[in-house]
């Protein structure tokens, strides 16, 4: 971590302006520099795959890709409607199977050709990869667990199963959403993403056990209540969407090594999770 030497904010050591004040750094060499970050060797390596992957795919003919979506779109259409009718099995083998070709051969590349959308940003003339990438491939897999599991919604036996997976899908969700429209607020200054599948799996389950009772108690709720657990609720939600606007009132980056951020959000799902059953309890809408 590095002191910013105008307001004395704790900065990772690969950025390039303080993210408190907006301080530029004096130069330094990228290459050598020792990056303060969260994340898993195994993942980053992937991500170098997946990244040239895509940048290979951009080459390619864009006319070809569409036949090829075109094709595949009217596969999997006719599909699930026969196995929507028929057989789920069939229903699900062909979402599954349209929506991995699509991320696997990256043909949402004909979006980002078809809106402009760079894969690269330069900062200080050095190039990093576009999290708005990573942000695409995380709301296309919400979707298409959403498209899954909704034929179960038509029967209420399952009706707990699409709970979970409606509160499950929604942090990945949002934070794709947040990957793809502010990318720069997450990685501009280093070439890694906050958010890893295994920190996005540990604030999945958080948020269902929140979730989850609460469907079932927010309509016995009193107002005031209501209006206290959504409000500490969406605290949270804002700190996973704006962990920039979080940094402005920290004492250092919520992204360096030594961060316990994560932990902290964990633990405020767990703590509003366990403060409705104390709730619950205490106004007698349920019992153990």
């Amino acid at each position: 971590m590095k002191v910013c030497p105008e307001c004395g904010y704790e900065n990772l050591n690969e950025m390039f302006y303080c993210r408190h004040c907006n301080y530029e750094f004096p130069d330094f060499d990228w290459n050598s520099v020792e990056h303060d970050i969260i994340t898993i060797p195994m993942m980053s390596e992937n991500r170098n795959i997946e990244r040239n992957q895509f940048y290979k795919m951009m080459k390619k003919s864009s006319i070809k890709e569409l036949i090829y979506l075109i094709l595949e779109c009217i596969v999997c259409y006719y599909g699930m409607c026969y196995g929507f009718y028929h057989n789920w099995f069939i229903y699900e083998l062909c979402l599954g199977s349209f929506v991995l070709v699509f991320i696997y051969r990256c043909q949402f590349s004909l979006l980002f050709k078809l809106f402009n959308i760079k894969t690269t940003v330069l900062v200080n003339d050095i190039e990093f990869y576009n999290l708005r990438i990573q942000g695409f491939i995380l709301i296309l897999t919400t979707l298409w667990i959403l498209t899954g599991v909704y034929p179960f919604m038509l029967y209420e036996k399952f009706i707990v199963l699409c709970y979970i997976t409606f509160a499950g899908v929604l942090i990945p969700l949002l934070v794709g959403l947040g990957y793809f429209f502010r990318p720069n607020t997450f990685n501009e200054y280093n070439d890694y993403s906050f958010f890893n599948s295994g920190i996005l799996m540990i604030l999945m389950g958080s948020n269902v056990l929140f979730i989850m009772p609460y469907t079932n108690l927010f309509h016995k709720f009193p107002l005031l209540v209501n209006v206290v657990l959504l409000s500490l609720y969406f605290l949270i939600i804002f700190s996973i969407l704006f962990p920039d606007i979080v940094n402005k009132y920290n004492k250092y980056d919520i992204r360096g090594k030594n961060s316990a951020y994560i932990l902290y959000t964990m633990l405020g799902f767990l703590a509003l999770f366990v403060f409705e059953l104390i709730l619950g309890i205490l106004l007698g809408l349920m019992f153990f």
